[in-house]
């Protein structure tokens, strides 16, 4: 991280946030909410905000503030439901093993666990009443709206949307960043959400463009059409997004996440609370932990697919085909393997189609054949 003009090739920059950085918002608590927009606030002349982002946050914005109103009734119920099944085990102990014995009273018990679901309850509808955020008393949207007055970029017309569309269906296809792994989770919506990081991207490369600025991006978002990973770690930004962004702009992109947006308004003399930097890393710590439990539920799945697809798919010829492009390659850890890969999918897909599955399995074979991990 630089202070301003301390970066190299990179001159005073607009500062864009991505959709997820305004929704978090709500998620923090109030003083480290009000920090990060009075960071925000310092770099008010250089904000700027992408019609897609704006349009984003203005449909998600009431739906993340119920989520969090309704989360002290869900913990409630949760708790009511594991403390009405302690006392029901306490009620079946009392008339088995602890029947009698002369030192545990269980009905002493009984009423403990009582008055302690009473006292969370309490709790809880305390802490409720005393949220700072509501549907109809929001100020954090107030205090977005009044940043970002006159600073928020065009739409496109339905004729460059089509355009769009088009464009962004072949680079999910070809894996092309950003954007590509929403298509699983965001498959059936519409195609403004479904597209809606490359929406964000083109967007973000016009205002550059048309003014000729660098950007600095501050997102949240950590999948792999955005990050990259290694081991699962994440390691930096995608390379790829770098390059197109310059080659299309003539400008310097900078790409942050939350914390290290803090730590560059730091650098630059902004005052920001260390509990507030100590409250994003616990949450994004817990995101990637939500993260990672995703990912690894859908590995899970794909196993059983695999394991499904066994009963009903010879691979004998997937196996020979992979061996005979491999196993000629003397040093596989020193080369990139995309080309290989193309020539394998393209005679699978001549053999009868390449599916996910077949995907799949073709990446563990490559795996056991050479020790590396894929590029595709």
């Amino acid at each position: 991280l630089y202070a301003d003009g301390d970066i190299p090739g990179v001159t005073i920059p607009f500062i864009a946030f991505d959709t997820n950085i305004l929704l978090d918002l709500y998620r923090y608590s109030e003083d480290s909410s009000s920090d990060f927009m009075s960071a925000m606030t310092s770099y008010e002349a250089r904000l700027w905000l992408p019609y897609q982002v704006a349009w984003e946050f203005q449909r998600n914005r009431l739906s993340t503030i119920s989520s969090q109103v309704v989360a002290y009734n869900q913990l409630c119920s949760k708790l009511e439901s594991e403390i009405t099944k302690a006392l029901e085990n306490v009620a079946n102990w009392k008339e088995a093993q602890y029947k009698g014995h002369p030192y545990i009273k269980l009905e002493s018990i009984e009423r403990t666990i009582q008055k302690s679901k009473e006292i969370v309850k309490k709790k809880l509808q305390k802490l409720e009443s005393e949220h700072p955020i509501s549907i109809d008393n929001d100020h954090i949207f107030d205090k977005i709206t009044s940043l970002y007055n006159d600073k928020v970029g065009g739409n496109y017309n339905e004729e460059q949307y089509n355009k769009l569309f088009i464009e962004a269906k072949k680079r999910y296809k070809e894996k092309t960043p950003p954007g590509f792994c929403d298509e699983d989770d965001k498959k059936g919506q519409i195609e403004q959400i479904l597209y809606g990081d490359f929406i964000l991207w083109k967007q973000i490369i016009d205002k550059s463009k048309s003014d000729k600025k660098d950007i600095i991006f501050v997102s949240n978002d950590e999948k792999e059409d955005w990050r990259l990973k290694c081991h699962g770690k994440t390691i930096g930004v995608r390379k790829e997004l770098i390059r197109e962004f310059e080659n299309a702009t003539g400008q310097k992109i900078l790409i942050y996440n939350r914390k290290s947006f803090l730590e560059y308004a730091k650098k630059n003399n902004v005052k920001v609370r260390q509990k507030t930097i100590n409250e994003i890393e616990k949450i994004e710590a817990a995101d990637i932990a939500v993260f990672r439990e995703k990912t690894r539920d859908a590995l899970l799945a794909a196993r059983r697919a695999i394991e499904e697809q066994y009963r009903i798919y010879d691979y004998s010829r997937i196996v020979e085909e992979a061996k005979r492009l491999y196993d000629p390659i003397e040093d596989l850890r020193k080369i990139r393997l995309n080309n290989h890969f193309e020539e394998l999918r393209k005679t699978i897909e001549a053999a009868g189609g390449f599916g996910e599955v077949q995907r799949i399995r073709i990446i563990g074979i490559v795996s056991e054949q050479s020790g590396e991990q894929p590029f595709f």
